[in-house]
């Protein structure tokens, strides 16, 4: 963060700060979307187009990013999965239960690009 000599605050969110692809960062959006809409196949499809729409209004993105967004995706969740059980500690271990398990499983046994 920084602040201005006016006493503005200005925060940087750089998240994990490492070089990747723009497939891996997009892919975060769509997977956001998925999870906010109780996975409405409809509505992620409605903002998944309209974002791209407006992500490509201003820059290039190529089929091979496009592309490989649903494997992003899969890896997302998964890498969340595990940050979950390591940061137990951090977060609480309390939303861990036997629901929460079963849903991400769930999502693994249906996921269509594992298929």
């Amino acid at each position: 963060m920084a602040f201005t000599d006016e006493g503005e605050l200005t925060h940087y969110d750089f998240d994990i700060c490492g070089y990747g692809w723009r497939a891996y960062d997009i892919a975060e959006f769509r997977l956001a979307r998925e999870i906010h809409s109780g996975h409405n196949k409809d509505e992620v499809e409605q903002l998944w187009a309209a974002f791209l729409n407006g992500y490509k209004s201003l820059r290039d993105l190529s089929d091979n990013d496009i592309s490989a967004v649903p494997m992003f995706v899969a890896l997302r969740q998964l890498w969340l999965f595990a940050l979950c059980f390591s940061e137990g500690e951090l977060i609480g271990a309390a939303d861990f239960d036997n629901g929460f398990i079963d849903s991400k499983m769930d999502y693994f046994r249906n996921l269509e690009v594992i298929k």
